[in-house]
């Protein structure tokens, strides 16, 4: 009777679904790493400055302007100069003053 009820469940189909437009489909070429990379280094140097002017932080912002001090120093110490350096490291030690 077992083999009976078996063959009346209908099987489950699983499948996965993918959307293609964020599927990866290729290495991207050096050009567009390094564009993604000077633009997420200027964007963690703005916010750390950004949140280093504020007049009062909580401690989640002291924990943000401290990570993204260090995510645009290290973006920066590969596609920037010594000018964007500079600002980086300023951001930095703006950030582990007390």
């Amino acid at each position: 009777m077992a083999t009976n009820s078996a063959k009346l469940r209908p099987r489950l189909k699983l499948s996965m679904h993918f959307e293609p437009r964020y599927v990866m489909t290729e290495e991207p070429s050096p050009e567009e790493v390094v564009h993604w990379q000077r633009r997420l280094a200027s964007q963690a140097n703005n916010r750390a400055s950004s949140l280093s002017e504020q007049p009062a932080r909580k401690a989640a912002e002291d924990e943000e302007m401290l990570n993204a001090a260090h995510a645009a120093m290290y973006f920066w110490s590969i596609v920037g100069n010594t000018n964007n350096q500079a600002h980086a490291a300023q951001a930095l030690g703006i950030t582990l003053s007390p």
